[in-house]
């Protein structure tokens, strides 16, 4: 692995790093700091062979949504013979074959299999027994870039009877005739691994089969085996997130979003029920990837846009449709020519994805998709008429919502929380809890559970079951120095301070100046559906912001005389606090 090594330099009151020159490790500016790699030694017994596990994200709290179905257990008894008993009459025995689903989702979710398969029905009837499953991305990963990724080339994952993935360091392989298909880690989620067999063949292809390079650290790696009678090829999964198309196509890291898969067999993709990924059939391992950023779908090697997808898709179920509808139903997605979601609308990607061919079993899915867990709320902040990179003020927030559609609650992270469900507010695609105090007095107006965001941040917002709508409140707005208030793009018109901001609070009504100055600027009741986002925009007057010039002189002794000839240097440090 590699890492820049960074420090706190007191004496310069900034961060630095390291960096090599004339073959020394030398102190440098943070902006000349070079990654540094390091390995870690591991000493084990030859003769004892420890499986060892990695920590993965807990992808529920994402509002990433995950089940798998086992189809059958029972090598012997699969008819035909390559084929299980199960899955063969929904699809048959196909190879490689787009276009066995619909182009679109039905009511229930589910796309419905073509006459390809020669038996159409709902996928619904054969995804029957679905079991939710959590922790198969890992925390490393995500935590070092912000993608979810699984790649079975890299980790063995095993489906245990919570539910919950445990995965490991190791590699599993399928106890056959060695090819480029099986010479590295497979995706057999049903299998354990046994540490007292392992193959005659060690880990040398990548998931698509090609060569590993010889930089490669886990080349020649000793694989674990499994015997072609006991391993389970069959079973199927489904996922679902939503995402939000942000303005830049990119997500919080500065990455394209994106969504990449590699495996084998069957692989469908919809994007708001429209099929975007078809790798249908049983093969080898295929890619198929999108970019949201650009809009660009690739499909096994050739390329092509979401717009082009969705309109390919609609003319294809309405054959009589007018170009006129045609455009109006892609309007409702993309702006007039884009190739791109339109700027801050919310999407959901479903998959569908299954093992049936017997013959290797390929995972690698990887994607950043700003995920958005339904039900939840993006409450982020910003400033306007100032550089907000350099704005140390934080911004208090009440987080109000309302369950049998009278009384009023306000949302806290406070523990315990005895009056409501514990319920936590999140900065964006983490699960650090965004900075709270219970009780804030500003100028000598009191309110109850507040939440902080700076400039530039935003928050994902957890309701307790049975919400039914929401509101939110910035708290005690100086109206000296923000001359307005945008929410969502319209300014809102800001109102007294009330204090806790529950409806029927007894505080008294401010009289002077702090009732002047302070304002408290919230929204109306809404769903989280109809206003999944709330982006608070404070407009900064003008007359509010200062030069700051510092002057330094040199007298002499006596006080008076000042000194002009002198190239002495002083430091000098400017402190900022929040207002």
């Amino acid at each position: 692995n590699y890492t820049p090594i960074v420090a706190w330099d007191d004496e310069n009151y900034a961060y630095v790093g390291l960096k090599t020159e004339n073959g020394h490790v030398v102190a440098c500016p943070l902006d000349e700091a070079e990654d540094f790699y390091f390995a870690v030694v591991k000493y084990a017994d030859p003769n004892v062979k420890p499986l060892t596990t990695v920590d993965t994200i807990d992808s529920d709290a994402f509002g990433i949504t995950m089940k798998m179905v086992d189809f059958n257990n029972d090598q012997t008894g699969r008819s035909p013979s390559w084929r299980d008993a199960v899955q063969n009459p929904f699809f048959g025995g196909d190879n490689n074959v787009a276009g066995l689903l619909s182009t679109n989702l039905g009511s229930d979710g589910y796309p419905t299999t073509t006459s390809k398969t020669g038996h159409e029905a709902p996928l619904s009837e054969l995804f029957t027994g679905m079991t939710p499953v959590n922790h198969l991305f890992i925390e490393s990963i995500y935590n070092e870039s912000g993608y979810f990724e699984y790649d079975s080339t890299q980790n063995v994952a095993h489906l245990n009877d919570d539910g919950t993935f445990t995965v490991y360091d190791q590699l599993l392989a399928v106890g056959t005739e060695s090819g480029a298909t099986r010479t590295h880690g497979q995706f057999l989620p049903y299998n354990e691994i046994d540490t007292s067999v392992t193959a005659p063949y060690t880990n040398q292809t990548d998931v698509l089969g090609n060569p590993l390079p010889d930089v490669d650290p886990r080349k020649g790696e000793e694989l674990y085996w499994v015997s072609f009678d006991d391993v389970d090829y069959f079973f199927g999964m489904e996922m679902e997130a939503s995402f939000t198309q942000t303005a830049s196509g990119l997500d919080a890291w500065g990455h394209d979003i994106i969504f990449e898969f590699s495996g084998d067999d069957d692989f469908w993709l919809y994007v708001d029920g429209e099929l975007v990924i078809d790798l249908g059939g049983i093969h080898s391992a295929v890619p198929g990837s999108v970019n949201f950023r650009t809009g660009t779908v690739n499909v096994n090697g050739i390329s092509t846009t979401l717009r082009t997808l969705f309109e390919s898709n609609f003319r294809g179920r309405n054959p009589g449709a007018s170009d006129a509808d045609v455009e109006a139903y892609l309007s409702s997605y993309f702006g007039e020519g884009s190739t791109v979601f339109k700027d801050g609308t919310t999407h959901t990607m479903n998959i569908f994805y299954m093992e049936r061919g017997a013959g290797a079993s390929n995972l690698h899915m990887r994607f950043n998709l700003a995920a958005v867990k339904k039900g939840t709320v993006q409450l982020s902040k910003t400033l306007s008429g100032v550089d907000e990179s350099n704005v140390l003020a934080e911004f208090p927030y009440q987080i109000l919502y309302k369950k049998d559609g009278e009384t009023e609650y306000r949302l806290t992270n406070a523990l315990p929380a005895p009056t409501q469900n514990v319920d936590y507010v999140f900065y964006k695609d983490t699960l650090n809890p965004v900075k709270y105090q219970q009780t804030l007095e500003i100028d000598g107006i009191e309110y109850q559970d507040v939440f902080f965001l700076k400039p530039g941040e935003t928050a994902d917002i957890n309701f307790p079951e049975g919400m039914t709508s929401y509101r939110i409140v910035e708290c005690a707005v100086n109206t000296e120095v923000y001359s307005g208030v945008r929410v969502n793009g319209t300014e809102i018109s800001g109102t007294e301070p009330v204090g806790n901001g529950v409806s029927g609070a007894n505080e008294p009504e401010l009289e002077g100046a702090a009732a002047s100055a302070r304002k408290d600027y919230g929204i109306d009741y809404a769903t989280t559906d109809a206003r999944p986002k709330v982006a608070y925009e404070n407009i900064v007057n003008p007359d509010a912001l200062r030069t700051l010039t510092v002057i330094k002189r040199l007298y002499a002794e006596d006080g008076e005389t000042e000194i002009t000839n002198n190239n002495t240097e002083f430091t000098l440090r400017l402190y900022l606090a929040t207002e």
